[in-house]
């Protein structure tokens, strides 16, 4: 009988012994980087530790963590570990902020292929087109509706992540800025429906030069669609330009005023059928605001636009834009 309480007190000692030499740690031994990644739980990272070498039991570590209550607390980020490292350490450092922060700025007017090309700057192209077709599959919810084309909902702005995330949480918190940022616009808006206005929206932006034109034309828009005139928007024609070649025509010809479209606001009558870009807070302030006038047209006068009240007036404005234009040639 005594023999056996010596074998279970020995094993007792010899379970403390090891736990203590786990805990406390063995040696200052070569380092190692270990990749903690956003969600992860304690059990993964534990299991990565092992196979680096850094730690012998993964589940003595897990348990560990759990009693000192930081499983629920650890930091995403490149960690550094020796080898033998003691638990103590380790739970310190994989609490501590480890992030190499790196940022996307999303310029007002940019479209969703812009933005994708951006963001393939950080992420191979399939992995972002992925993420858009997952996230456009499952829809939008905007205002009571699904919608499963993201143009216009990806709010322009800096934005701030990790190399452990990946493209589509950079897209979610562009989509949930806009929605914040567009709710906290409508407070008095005009009674219009809400992707309408964003519609228009994009539409000022993709015209306006000056913040402080949008709201003008804005109006101008509004007036037109009240009398039942095309907008004649050259924004909509370039956008259906851009989304076949690539890339923006500076100058537009007659030929391209009559491309066959349902973006083309100079041959159908209303709004086009989805935004033409990501408009910033001032272009959806304006489309929500617009302002009250009589003009029905405006032109480019290089860095402002001129606005008149009769096609006639409007046509006089557009030559003295032209030779402007060819003064500064």
């Amino acid at each position: 009988m005594k023999w056996k309480v010596f074998i279970f007190l020995f094993l007792i000692l010899a379970i403390i012994l090891l736990f203590e030499r786990e805990v406390i740690g063995i040696s200052n031994g070569p380092e190692k980087k270990i990749i903690v990644k956003s969600g992860e739980s304690a059990s993964i990272i534990c299991n990565k530790m092992n196979r680096e070498g850094i730690i012998r039991f993964p589940l003595l570590l897990e348990a560990f963590m759990i009693i000192k209550g930081i499983d629920r607390n650890i930091k995403p980020g490149n960690h550094i570990f020796n080898v033998g490292e003691s638990y103590f350490n380790i739970c310190d450092e994989l609490i501590k902020e480890r992030l190499d922060l790196l940022k996307i700025t999303i310029p007002e007017g940019f479209t969703k292929k812009d933005i994708i090309k951006k963001l393939s700057n950080f992420w191979d192209i399939q992995t972002v087109l992925k993420a858009f077709s997952k996230i456009e599959s499952e829809g939008i919810r905007f205002y009571g509706y699904q919608y499963h084309n993201s143009e216009g909902f990806l709010f322009p702005d800096t934005y701030k992540f990790t190399k452990t995330d990946n493209p589509e949480k950079i897209i979610r918190m562009m989509i949930s800025h806009f929605d914040e940022v567009f709710r906290k616009c409508r407070k008095n808006a005009i009674d219009m429906n809400a992707y309408k206005q964003l519609i228009l929206a994009s539409i000022v932006e993709g015209e306006a030069k000056l913040d402080k034109e949008k709201p003008i034309i804005a109006g101008v828009f509004m007036n037109r669609l009240k009398k039942g005139m095309s907008l004649d928007s050259c924004a909509t024609i370039e956008y259906v330009i851009k989304q076949c070649t690539g890339s923006r025509k500076k100058k537009l010809s007659n030929k391209d005023i009559k491309i066959n479209s349902p973006y083309n606001t100079y041959i159908i009558k209303g709004l086009p059928p989805a935004p033409i870009c990501s408009p910033g807070r001032e272009s959806i302030k304006a489309a929500m605001r617009p302002a009250k006038h009589d003009y029905l047209y405006f032109v480019s006068m290089g860095n402002f636009h001129h606005f008149s009240h009769s096609l006639r007036e409007h046509d006089i404005w557009k030559r003295k834009a032209k030779i402007r234009a060819n003064n500064k040639k």
